[in-house]
């Protein structure tokens, strides 16, 4: 996809810009060859690699490309020797170097690339796809477009006619400098353009921002910056206040919002401003949750280092390095597999590093884990000693993801991998090396898990404040102590102030020698820190300082300002510049009334009744009794069967399990419409639909035969040695027919994106289906949990010695339907009430012998049988699991007189087994078929929840792929330890 600079123009090159993560990559393939050059054994630390890398941008960004920097040679600038450490040669020699591996990896560099195309058009050649009119009028641009690399295309390319500016000459309401009238706004942000931007081609205006003065003290900002604020007549809206410390900071936080929302301002418009979001998003977020109030941030995205799908492998990565038992016990933690879990617990009980602290772990360990741990470990302290090229090492940390089951997010996981695998090339790395790469990656990569509420409060950074900010209603500024806003300026060795000023000269030099330059180089000097002169604020702070004016003028009724007196350590915490800007506001002080559940809380009063009501009701329950746990009176929700039901005439036995699984779940999919299963769920439910639509498309020409199995075998040519090798060409043959149908049914579930992922895990499981086919098709009789319900006379029994077997009963399969649906059938409750209820079966076909007649509903199951055992266990088949005999009581009304079975196909098993271990549960109810009464008592139980509106939050393993732990206030997380998942 071509680079976009602006709002209609598009590079006429269709190589895409290279991603931060891939930048730092690329500079440290760059870094560590030039040290070898060098001489200099080692490449460079992490820290002399990030400098290095944005003193790269910054050149680029001022459009300092390296012919540039050579011709600057000629007006007095002295590069120093290439050799040197923090040398501008060193950093051209770099840059150049870079520059080709950009090339090489097929990206180009932004700001680079939008200036050789400048060049292009400036020489009367195509170097922008220009799709503007007239009618579209000149481009808006803000304070990003100020860098010389944007400003000399808006400036200079006739075809984009000129730019306006949307940035604010005044402080308040009525016209001076930002600053003080000596210091007018351009002389800021336009620094230059007065004394060398005169012969620009384009014109470029200045306008102000829309909403900016609207704040009822707008008046009052004239003196910003330069005395005390007169605020006397604003005591009510505009505060600030010292808090104890960091924690209560956030604590008041919750406290002030709540204020605003009981005073009629809504989420969205209320703005928390903070110097790091995302370190205060996962405190706050749960907080603000339950006050009703969802979390949107902007802004300071979470890095992969600290994302779920990254962080464990990281730390037990770290842990090796270091032979740390207790940092390789909090990455196992998150393991998927119970062993490796147990295997942590033993790490975490270790009082010392080193080998031995491992090799002592496993006398704690069962047999069984104590070999797969010592096969763990072994593999695990071997990376320390290898040596291997960089994308094997990429492959490396996948297979070991994959072994020890770690998270593996498609989005987190899987898409930066890919990345890693492309921007790691053939050098041969070592242990360390790769860690060193894998964390500049890893810092530099954002999660795509980012907390999103659309209509929710926002909590944004002050760099957020800048561009995407069009103002609030109320704005809570969060932390104006020294450092945290304004920041410190960071010095870069790489290109520090003394170097930036030995530039400018030259670049004056060069102007004063080119008058006649269409875009002087006058004006790719860099802005640079000045002394405070009277009660100006410092250049330093210039960027700063405008966000925070904006803030000021572009909040409508309600500011606060908080700040903490002392750290987390508590030692006093001087105030900022800004804290001092504000001096005339009124002290704030938390109000008399409380407005939050946490402030209610954190004072002692007594417990609030309906919160713990609430909390009574979803409490963890065994599952005996989880079928009559109650919502709290004040919460019944009657009238909702309707929204329930979703417009039909009956229920579907998946939304009936889902509704005995946690009525509140059930409540908040149907009715509300939320979304609560999580990415991972997500992708497996769209593999199960992948392996549905095969298994049906192999099936489909023997809808109706009599002997299915035999038209089968004989129409694919499988004789009675065919193995599962010989059916997958006919199920590959299939998938590629049809993929792209079925892979557009996939939409509402995962993003386009995501399909190759889904395509690769249905082809992994290609082989387990064909063996399922091929043993389903040889089976000639049915399973013992089949017989069990059926007629246990029929189960064998112990032959005595010299007892002949009974002959072979023969069995004909005829094959009724495929994705058939069932109902609507009205199932009798009792009491003069019916359940209407319909559903699709994946599979029903007929068994029939000389002496015994019956219907086999087959569900399909990707996941491993261990995950089915759920099914079978007590009351599961008539509640939490009950959809599979809900499908046998509609086969058997659908087809009078004839009783029905159901097995399961657990797919992603090597050799997959019908699983009918829930058969004999429902055989264990009682004779005569005591299992339909003791399922129709509960579905009347739900019949009844829908009549009253009865949907209490219900804990269990389902809450560990539930993503409404926020609104239900279940008590704690539940985790499940299974080997499967199911779909």
């Amino acid at each position: 996809m071509s680079y976009d600079p602006f709002d209609g123009v598009l590079l006429d090159d269709p190589r895409p810009p290279v991603s931060g993560a891939v930048s730092l990559m690329l500079h440290l393939r760059v870094a560590r060859r030039l040290a070898r050059a060098q001489g200099r054994p080692a490449g460079p630390s992490l820290e002399a690699l990030k400098a290095r890398a944005q003193a790269c941008r910054e050149l680029l960004a001022q459009g300092l490309l390296p012919a540039t920097l050579r011709a600057l040679q000629h007006h007095g600038l002295e590069l120093g020797r290439p050799n040197a450490a923090h040398s501008l040669a060193s950093v051209l020699a770099h840059l150049e170097a870079y520059l080709k591996e950009v090339e090489g990896g097929g990206y180009l560099e932004p700001d680079q690339a939008l200036w050789q195309a400048v060049d292009l058009e400036l020489a009367g050649k195509r170097g922008l796809w220009i799709e503007r009119s007239e009618v579209d009028g000149p481009l808006e641009a803000g304070l990003r477009d100020l860098v010389p690399s944007r400003l000399r295309a808006l400036a200079c390319v006739p075809g984009l006619g000129g730019a306006t500016f949307r940035l604010a000459a005044q402080k308040g309401g009525e016209a001076s400098g930002l600053f003080g009238s000596a210091q007018p706004l351009v002389a800021w942000f336009l620094d230059g353009l007065e004394a060398h931007g005169e012969a620009l081609p384009n014109e470029l205006a200045l306008a102000e921002p829309e909403g900016w003065g609207s704040a009822p003290w707008s008046p009052a900002l004239e003196s910003l910056f330069e005395g005390p604020l007169d605020l006397r007549d604003h005591a009510d809206t505009f505060q600030r206040g010292l808090v104890e410390g960091p924690l209560d900071l956030l604590r008041h936080a919750v406290e002030q919002v709540c204020a605003w929302l009981d005073a009629g301002i809504p989420p969205a418009d209320i703005t928390l401003i903070h110097p790091e979001p995302q370190a205060v998003a996962a405190f706050l977020a749960p907080l603000l949750a339950e006050e009703g109030v969802a979390l949107h941030v902007r802004g300071g995205l979470r890095p992969l280092l600290a994302s779920e799908a990254w962080s464990p492998l990281w730390t037990l990565l770290v842990g090796v390095q270091r032979l740390d038992p207790c940092a390789v016990s909090a990455g196992l933690r998150a393991s998927r597999r119970d062993d490796l879990r147990h295997w942590a617990d033993a790490l975490a009980l270790a009082d010392q590093s080193g080998a031995p602290a491992f090799e002592g772990s496993f006398m704690h360990l069962r047999d069984r884990v104590k070999e797969y741990a010592q096969g763990i470990w072994l593999e695990l302290a071997a990376l320390r000693e290898t040596t291997q090229a960089a994308h094997r090492w990429a492959e490396r940390l996948e297979s070991l993801a994959t072994t020890l089951r770690l998270p593996m997010d498609p989005d987190d996981f899987y898409a930066p991998l890919g990345l890693l695998k492309e921007a790691w090339g053939r050098e041969s790395w070592t242990f360390a090396d790769m860690l060193l790469a894998l964390e500049a990656f890893l810092e530099a990569a954002r999660s795509s898990e980012i907390p999103r509420a659309v209509e929710g409060l926002r909590l944004v950074t002050p760099g957020t404040v800048l561009e995407d900010w069009n103002g609030a209603r109320a704005t809570l500024i969060l932390d104006l102590s020294e450092g945290a806003w304004p920041s410190r300026p960071a010095e870069n060795p790489d290109l520090d102030n003394d170097r930036k000023a030995a530039l400018n000269r030259a670049l004056l030099a060069w102007s004063q020698a080119e008058p006649r330059a269409a875009f002087p180089p006058a004006l790719q000097r860099f802005w640079l820190p000045r002394s405070e002169q009277g009660d100006q604020i410092p250049r330093a702070f210039q960027r700063d300082a405008y966000a925070f004016n904006k803030v000021l003028a572009m909040t409508r009724e309600r500011l606060v300002v908080l700040s903490p007196a002392q750290d987390e350590h508590g030692r006093l915490k001087s105030q900022g510049p800004f804290w001092t800007a504000l001096e005339g506001a009124a002290p704030w002080r938390p109000e008399a009334a409380l407005h939050s559940r946490l402030r209610w809380r954190w004072e002692g009063h007594d417990p609030s009744p309906r919160p713990q009501a609430r909390a009574a009701a979803a409490q963890a329950r065994p599952a005996s009794e989880a079928l009559l746990a109650a919502a709290p009176t004040f919460d019944l929700a009657p009238g909702l069967r309707a929204a329930w039901l979703k417009g039909q005439e009956s229920a579907s036995p998946t939304a009936l399990e889902g509704l005995a699984k946690c009525p509140f779940r059930s409540l908040a999919e149907r009715v509300w419409g939320l979304q609560s299963f999580d990415a991972r769920t997500r992708m497996s439910m769209a593999v199960g639909i992948l392996v549905h639509h095969l298994l049906e498309e192999a099936l489909a020409p023997f809808v109706g035969v009599e002997d299915w199995p035999a038209a089968f075998q004989t129409a694919l040519a499988l004789g009675a040695e065919a193995g599962a090798e010989d059916l997958i060409p006919h199920l590959q043959a299939l998938w590629l027919a049809n993929q792209d149908r079925w892979l557009e049914e996939l939409d509402r579930h995962i993003p386009q994106e995501q399909w190759p992922q889904a395509v690769l895990r249905l082809e992994s499981l290609l082989p387990n289906l064909a063996a399922a086919l091929l043993q389903d098709v040889g089976a000639e009789s049915p399973e013992k949990g089949e017989l069990a319900l059926l007629d246990p006379a029929r189960l064998p029994v112990p032959k005595a010695k010299k007892q002949a077997a009974p002959p072979p009963e023969t069995w004909r399969r005829t094959l009724l339907a495929l994705e058939g649906t069932l109902g609507p059938v009205a199932l009798e409750l009792g009491g003069g009430r019916t359940l209407a209820v319909s559903g699709n079966v994946d599979r029903i076909e007929r068994w029939t012998s000389d002496s015994l007649t019956f219907l086999r509903v087959v569900d399909y199951k990707t996941s491993k049988k261990s995950y089915l055992e759920a099914y079978a266990e007590g009351d599961a088949p008539f509640s939490s699991h009950l959809q599979t005999p809900l499908y046998m009581l509609l086969a058997e009304q659908v087809f009078p007189g004839d009783r029905a079975t159901a097995v399961l196909l657990p797919l992603r098993d090597e050799d997959p087994k019908p699983f009918t271990k829930h058969l004999v549960t429902l055989a264990g109810a009682g004779s005569d078929g005591a299992w339909r009464e003791k399922l129709l008592a509960n579905l009347a139980r739900f019949d009844a929840r829908l009549e009253s509106g009865d949907f209490p939050p219900t804990p269990g393993e389902h809450c560990s792929q539930c993503q409404l732990a926020a609104l239900c206030g279940r008590p704690v997380d539940v985790t499940l330890e299974t080997e499967g998942e199911g779909e």
